[in-house]
């Protein structure tokens, strides 16, 4: 089992590098788990722990190279390769083993730590590896065995127990790693400490690779809320954010709150911006989530703020109703290509696509055309508002391939009552609406408004 943690670090200090990666051990370590080490529990004895320190100080240009040098992995090469777009960055990763046959357990860190100094194209940094390997205490399970013979007329049993030697169970492979975990994150902390680097209180030790004199000023407007849209805005449509516009963002949340609405559900909305909200590093950038048009609203962290459907609003037998005309009209075309999902059904809306969702990218770009040729979604929309116009629904035309079906005043207005790049928004007047052509404009634009100056 392996994995990573990458952040952001704090811009209200400026202490150096060791300061950041002495609070990240902070950070990450953990009490020692009760009954884990000892002759009988799970772990024979005191884990061995081996641990270093390293730092330098290096242009951008070289920083891979010579942190390869210094017998880093590549792992943590690319977690420092994020300065030479980002200002600093701190990190963890991980890597946790058990070897069934030796009955080992084997968990290795490296805790780090970057920044890029102020008008210099110098990088600094400083990483701590431990690894700790503990022994294994070989775990069995009592089976009640009998053995029965017959002599003439005379029946003889004899009974035993036998321990049959068995594997860890996942809460025992879990202690295991936080023991292990524990160790390693202790030695790092004692590694530093022997080396004289102590940090003068825990904000002082939380904020390390950040200069006061950094074009990106350190005051946080609360005034405003950057609210963007999914699609086209932050990402090529139906497609992931790129490494740039992500890291880009979470930068810009230290200037101004930020905010995110899609007509997608939740899932899809994460997958697009990179993971989970509630643990991801641009996730916890946002200040609030809405998804499906803001029928469901998150608050960072992950709570959920708000919810509505459109069930309720319609009823069964209306639905119903809804869903049979679609799939009748979408029979009827004639259309060179048709696919799975020609209707899903999300909390705020109905989204009715003529090619089916399982379309692939190619197939989608060639419909974008063909609509664009015959006007087929116009006219379904047309068919659709003569049809259930008494129902108090809207219809219009959404991304590359589909119709979104909601009712009045649930487009994607609905999150500022929590409180872009689609048109209902940036029309309301309670918003300043900003047109874009792409994620590199919105990256532009966004650095000439809080970024320069």
């Amino acid at each position: 089992m392996s994995g990573f943690a990458l952040r952001a670090l704090s811009r209200r200090s400026e202490a150096g590098v060791v300061s950041a990666v002495l609070r990240q051990i902070g950070r990450v370590a953990s009490k020692q788990p009760r009954n884990t080490i000892c002759p009988t529990c799970l772990i024979q004895g005191t884990p061995r722990v081996r641990t270093r320190a390293v730092k330098g100080s290096v242009s951008r240009s070289k920083l891979r190279a010579a942190v390869l040098a210094r017998g880093l992995p590549a792992e943590v090469a690319s977690r420092l390769q994020a300065l030479t777009f980002a200002r600093s960055v701190l990190f963890q990763t991980f890597r946790f083993e058990v070897d069934s046959l030796v009955r080992r357990g084997h968990y290795e860190t490296y805790i780090g730590a970057g920044r890029r100094l102020t008008d210099s194209d110098t990088v600094e940094f400083g990483v701590v590896h431990s690894v700790a390997t503990g022994q294994l205490v070989a775990k069995t399970t009592p089976v009640r065995r009998r053995k029965c013979k017959r002599r003439f007329f005379i029946k003889r049993c004899r009974s035993w127990t036998d321990r049959v030697p068995r594997g860890l169970t996942a809460q025992e492979l879990r202690q295991v790693e936080a023991a292990l975990r524990h160790s390693a994150v202790a030695s790092a902390s004692a590694k530093l400490k022997r080396l004289g680097i102590r940090a003068r209180s825990r904000r002082q030790a939380e904020t390390a690779c950040y200069s006061e004199r950094s074009p990106i000023k350190m005051s946080r407007r609360e005034d405003i809320l950057c609210l963007f849209d999914v699609d086209g805005t932050l990402t090529k449509p139906r497609q992931s954010i790129t490494p740039d516009m992500a890291q880009f963002l979470i930068d810009l949340s230290a200037k101004v709150p930020l905010a995110v609405v899609g007509g997608s559900d939740l899932s899809k909305v994460q997958e697009q911006l990179g993971g989970d909200f509630k643990e991801s590093q641009l996730g916890l950038s946002f200040e609030y989530v809405f998804v499906e048009n803001g029928l469901m609203a998150y608050k960072l962290g992950g709570e959920l703020i708000g919810k509505e459907s459109i069930l309720n609003f319609l009823g069964e037998q209306r639905l119903q109703e809804f869903i049979n005309f679609c799939l009748r009209y979408i029979a009827d075309l004639d259309i060179p290509v048709k696919r799975g999902t020609f209707i899903e059904f999300r909390n705020g809306m109905l989204n009715v696509s003529p090619i089916g969702r399982n379309c692939s990218q190619s197939e989608r770009d060639a419909f974008v055309e063909y609509d664009k040729e015959r006007g087929i979604r116009a006219a379904f929309v047309e068919a659709l508002r003569r049809q259930f116009d008494k129902y108090g629904l809207v219809f219009s035309i959404g991304g590359q391939i589909s119709i979104d079906a909601f009712p009045a005043g649930w487009d994607k207005r609905y999150c500022l009552r929590f409180g872009g790049n689609d048109y209902e928004i940036y029309e309301d007047p309670l918003t300043t609406g900003h047109q874009v052509t792409s994620p590199e404009d919105t990256r532009d634009q966004l650095t000439k408004m809080f970024l320069q100056g």
